[in-house]
């Protein structure tokens, strides 16, 4: 440990990124392997079905017990359900996300916990059947171990953040086998404007090259995705239909963040145990997949198959909508895995819609398998606003240098649309804790305000000697938090109106053991006695806690405790 921190620090880094890529490359070799033996005897030993690959599309066919089916995806949910949210709250849903909020607002710090916890049920949840896919969980497996190492290390706050970044880059390129691509979209997710994490650019660059290396020896170095032989842009008119693809793309790529979020907040707001939610989720899911069996898992045999153009136009049509659904129900329920494969599934049956009606007008008709290629990349890439880091995965992922100007056009056009469309939306993007720049990050407002009381201290300029203080105490009041070393948070939380923990003692509600109260303020008077003490509405709380214990009172405060106490 002495001797990595006595290096210099792009020595220190160089040296880091390496290690996560081969932590990178294991994390998804682990996973990948974890999730076929979950589907082997979930999916496949209770649900009597196995979904095609992108190397065998030829298992299509249904089993003649369909009601296992329904089975197998509701006891996924529920597995992962109690999984998660007994020992890891913070694991559910798609771990991009989670890696983006954790950069941002805590201080790049994930529990120790959360990678096993991210592993065991995300396989669970897409080896039952749950339509997910498998870069989130890997993501989040590997950011995870680079911030548990980071801290064993004792690297400093920043660093922590960088490699969170950069063992993300690595996980990701593990599964694409898109060693650039991820690197940049891995420095580009985080925000939703057109800024990057430029400082991590070469680390992360360094890290996917490792992790490709390492799974191209054990999986081999062919692309995810095959294309027919010959594959071309051959004409500049058929610009003109990638120009109409775009178009389209922007559309859904402005529907699909709202349809996730939406059906996520209808099952936030249910009034049964977080426990149960994916389970609930699942068994919707299950329905719907005794009809259509292609909405299961991740859904790369089937996007080979519209690639393949085997599939005809009103199933691929029914599919757009059909697996936005299934996401949405297997993913904002509570279970846990990834978005970036159906979102890409999406993409690609809808580029088949629109390939299937563009070959019958016979003018300046591009390839089927090329529409279906760009619009995989152009939906997954306006809708996660990293338009550039998509269009390169899917070229490195596919092998298709091609058809890069096409795909240029059609992603930078769905791009423009997806953003007029939602500039006023709630959910304008597939990953909520985005924010737009750097200057919006509280990982960077830090750094700012840093550099800005130096410059003050260099030209002399005399500050208050409880500026500190005050300014702390107004963020608090505010609303804002303050994080602390190992991952706490110093915050306010206020009693609701609403709320039943009105009149009860706050010893009473089971959140001493999650929050370490610091104080108690009821109007202008503090509570000393505050073990004792009976919440009334409006009392100020100001406390230290994990995020998850802080999440827990939160929900205890505000909402009904009773929806707290199984969670």
């Amino acid at each position: 440990m002495n001797w990595i921190k006595s290096q210099h620090p792009v020595m220190r880094m160089t040296l880091l990124s390496i290690v996560l890529g081969f932590i990178g490359a294991f994390s998804g070799l682990a996973f990948i392997w974890m999730l076929v033996q979950a589907q082997t005897y979930l999916l496949s030993g209770i649900g009597h079905y196995t979904p095609p690959t992108v190397l065998d599309t030829t298992q299509t066919a249904l089993p003649v017990e369909l009601w296992w089916i329904p089975v197998v995806t509701t006891l996924g949910g529920l597995i992962s359900g109690v999984i998660v949210f007994l020992f890891a709250p913070e694991a559910e849903g798609h771990g991009t996300d989670a890696f983006i909020k954790s950069f941002h607002q805590d201080a790049g710090y994930i529990r120790g916990r959360v990678p096993i916890v991210k592993a065991v049920a995300s396989a669970i949840t897409i080896g039952s059947g749950g339509s997910a896919g498998r870069e989130g969980p890997v993501a989040q497996i590997a950011a995870g171990t680079a911030s548990r190492l980071s801290d064993g290390l004792g690297l400093t706050v920043q660093e922590r953040r960088q490699m969170t970044v950069i063992g993300t880059a690595a996980g990701l390129a593990a599964i694409f086998k898109s060693p650039l691509g991820t690197a940049l979209f891995a420095i580009k997710v985080l925000y939703s404007g057109s800024a990057f994490e430029t400082s991590v650019l070469y680390y992360s660059i360094i890290a996917t090259a490792v992790a490709y290396s390492v799974i191209g020896l054990f999986n081999g170095w062919s692309p995810l995705f095959i294309l027919p032989e010959g594959l071309a842009f051959e004409h500049p008119l058929e610009l003109l239909w990638f120009a109409a693809l775009g178009l389209a793309v922007g559309v859904a790529g402005a529907l699909v963040p709202t349809i996730f979020y939406g059906t996520r907040d209808i099952f936030r707001a249910l009034p049964i145990s977080p426990y149960l939610k994916p389970a609930l989720g699942g068994l919707i899911l299950g329905v719907m997949a005794m009809f259509l069996p292609e909405v299961l898992g991740g859904g790369y045999g089937w996007i080979q198959l519209a690639i393949n153009d085997k599939l005809p136009l009103v199933l691929l049509a029914t599919l757009v909508i059909a697996k936005t659904l299934a996401m949405a129900l297997t993913v904002g329920s509570g279970g846990s895995g990834g978005i970036f494969a159906p979102t890409l599934f999406i993409g690609a049956m809808l580029g088949g819609v629109l390939a299937s009606l563009v070959s019958q007008t016979g003018y300046f008709v591009p390839e089927h398998a090329g529409f279906v290629v760009i619009s995989t990349a152009a939906l997954f890439g306006c809708a996660s606003r990293a338009p550039v880091a998509s269009l390169i995965m899917i070229i490195e992922m596919t092998g298709s240098y091609k058809l890069a100007v096409p795909a240029m056009i059609t992603v930078v056009i769905s791009l423009l649309v997806q953003q007029f469309l939602t500039r006023n939306a709630k959910y304008p993007s597939l990953y909520e804790a985005q924010v737009v720049s750097p200057t919006d990050s509280p990982a960077h407002q830090a750094e700012y305000l840093e550099t800005v009381i130096n410059n003050l201290h260099q030209k002399k300029v005399q500050l208050p000697a409880n500026l500190v203080t005050e300014e702390a105490s107004r963020f608090l009041a505010a609303g804002g938090s303050i994080s602390l070393p190992n991952g706490k948070k110093l915050a306010t939380l206020q009693v609701d109106p609403k709320s039943v923990s009105n009149g009860k003692l706050l010893n009473d509600l089971g959140l001493m053991a999650d929050i370490q109260v610091i104080a108690i303020f009821q109007g202008e008077t503090m509570i000393s006695q505050f073990e004792k003490h009976q919440l009334q509405a409006g009392d100020l709380l100001v406390v230290v806690a994990s995020r998850t214990g802080l999440s827990k009172a939160e929900q205890c405060l505000f909402n009904n405790p009773d929806t707290n106490t199984n969670s």
